[in-house]
């Protein structure tokens, strides 16, 4: 197809500018009535909707709401560039920052401007001859069809010689994706016996990591020459750190990797769910704000990644160590939250989030209402990602529910989006890991001072010792119900001296709350009808005049 045929998308946010480029196009054989313009985001996705174009020329500071960067990843998760498409960015700043971020984002080329029609001219005809000779490659990638790929490089680069980089590294990516972790090694240690850059090194170390070759991946990132501006070097150091569990060094890295970036796709995201992973609970709050903002108007601006906000706001205020303003805070998070109620497939994650709301209001009984009516409905939703599995394990844990936690953790691991990128799923596994660790070591120490207690009635230990071991057991699971009553159970039954360390009377008190408000149906019945707490109410006047 000759130029003149092909069909182009000039998007720039200034007209004067667009008009420019598509005089200079006019002058290199395209024809004015198959060149387009584009001088908002909304206007590229309708006409990449409307019909197909043979090549988009994008600015890459296209708006100041949505960057050509951002449009360009909108236009690839809604499939509106097919594999025939070439795409450009065009920009005027040749910043390493801004050339990096235009790299990372994977477009067919890019052209620096200001340009004369020469330089211009040589510059689309070698992207547009890379791309047509390689057509076959992309065309299997569009499709899917990885070992079509792998079998694509190898008839074309016996005929296309001077892309034999471009081959070679597509033919990797491809045995990466099947898994073919030995054949890719082997692809980058030949292009690095010719080629000593540190691209190929990045490359190489990072399906080293995939292999499990933790300590060879380790020595190659250590020969690469730029370490301090190379942000693939800083992205395969923090995985390397993730392998050896050392989750603030990959942090770091990522947060190094992220600042040497104009746009740093899914970093913020990752950053934040690893901050979450080490208890971080600010800074996860501040990366996922830095997500979101970056992504306003984007695919990414839905109310999936709302509810992740909202939720590690409400993690940040559930673990802060400042006096603040509860109903002041929440401000933060009334606008998201207006827009997830409106939404009724959601009603089972606000319900979730409302469970929290209440206990950092102190209204125990509310929250616990909010609990029974997720339960309550007909199974868990079907819709639930995995961080609406995390946060509703979260609220299981803090209300005691560990009957339903278990389910919850199974649940959990099978919601975690394996089809999302390598690192997003790598940091929801380490936030599941570090919350199972947690709630493992819990079960272990609640398991242990039940049979600490059951054997302590066995053998008719003192008072003081089942009551200690009863009230340390409430300090681990305070709103359990059935912990509850055996703490008024036994002091409307038990009277002696005790020598603990606890405020009997303050814990009767949390004791009868819980089982007042957050008590099962038949056991609160039990309960109220045995009048118990009016007993064990009298028995601790009774030790704390012993005591005395």
């Amino acid at each position: 197809m000759s130029l003149k045929q092909k069909k182009i998308l000039i998007a720039d946010d200034s007209r004067l500018v667009a008009d420019s480029i598509s005089l200079t196009l006019k002058l290199l054989g395209f024809d004015s009535d198959n060149i387009s313009f584009a001088t908002k985001p909304a206007q590229v996705m309708s006409l990449c909707k409307m019909q197909t174009f043979d090549i988009v020329l994008m600015d890459y500071n296209f708006n100041v709401n949505v960057n050509g960067h951002q449009l360009y990843n909108e236009l690839k998760h809604f499939e509106l560039l097919p594999a025939t498409t070439i795409f450009i960015y065009i920009t005027g700043e040749n910043s390493a920052k801004i050339v990096k971020s235009i790299l990372d984002s994977g477009p067919d080329g890019f052209v620096l401007k200001p340009f004369n029609p020469p330089t211009l001219k040589r510059r689309l005809q070698a992207i547009i001859r890379c791309k047509e000779s390689l057509m076959a490659i992309y065309q299997s990638l569009e499709n899917l069809e990885y070992q079509s790929v792998i079998d694509e490089c190898d008839k074309l680069e016996p005929l296309f010689p001077e892309y034999s980089l471009t081959i070679k590294r597509m033919k990797a990516d491809a045995m990466v994706t099947l898994e073919k972790y030995t054949e890719a090694k082997e692809v980058y240690q030949n292009l690095l016996a010719g080629h000593n850059a540190d691209w190929v090194k990045v490359s190489l170390a990072n399906v080293m990591i995939l292999n499990g070759e933790i300590a060879a991946a380790k020595l190659v990132l250590g020969d690469v020459e730029d370490k301090d501006t190379n942000h693939l070097y800083h992205d395969e150091m923090s995985n390397v750190n993730l392998e050896e569990e050392d989750i603030p060094k990959a942090i770091y890295h990522l947060k190094t990797s992220s600042m040497l970036l104009d746009s740093s796709l899914d970093r913020d995201l990752v950053i934040a769910n690893l901050s979450v992973a080490y208890k971080a609970y600010d800074d996860a709050f501040k990366y996922i704000q830095y997500y979101m903002e970056k992504n306003i108007g984007t695919y990414r601006d839905n109310d999936s990644n709302r509810l992740i906000y909202i939720y590690y706001f409400l993690l940040k205020c559930v673990f802060s160590t400042k006096t603040f303003n509860i109903k002041n805070a929440l401000s933060t998070i009334y606008k998201d939250l207006n827009k997830i109620q409106s939404n009724k497939e959601l009603s089972f994650q606000c319900s979730n989030i409302y469970a929290i709301i209440n206990l950092l209001q102190g209204d125990h009984a509310t929250s616990y209402r909010y609990l029974n009516e997720m339960l309550s409905v007909d199974g868990i939703p079907k819709n639930l990602t995995f961080y609406d599995y995390f946060f509703y394990m979260f609220t299981l844990e803090k209300l005691s529910r560990y009957s339903e936690l278990n389910k919850a953790i199974l649940s959990s691991r099978d919601a975690i989006e394996t089809k999302k990128g390598s690192s997003v799923v790598r940091s929801q596994i380490y936030m599941q890991s570090s919350l199972e660790k947690v709630y493992i070591e819990r079960f272990k120490r609640v398991n242990l001072m039940k049979r600490r207690i059951e054997q302590r009635h066995k053998s008719k230990h003192e008072f003081s010792e089942i009551l200690e071991d009863l009230l340390v057991l409430h300090d681990i699971l305070p709103y359990s119900d059935r912990v509850c009553l055996a703490v008024v159970k036994f002091l409307a039954n038990n009277v002696g001296q005790y020598h603990g360390r606890y405020d009997i009377g303050a814990k009767v008190s949390a004791c009868h709350s819980t089982l007042s408000v957050m008590s099962e149906p038949k056991l609160h019945k039990q309960y109220c009808d045995l009048g118990l707490y009016a007993v064990a109410s009298k028995n601790v006047a009774t030790i704390a005049a012993m005591g005395n």
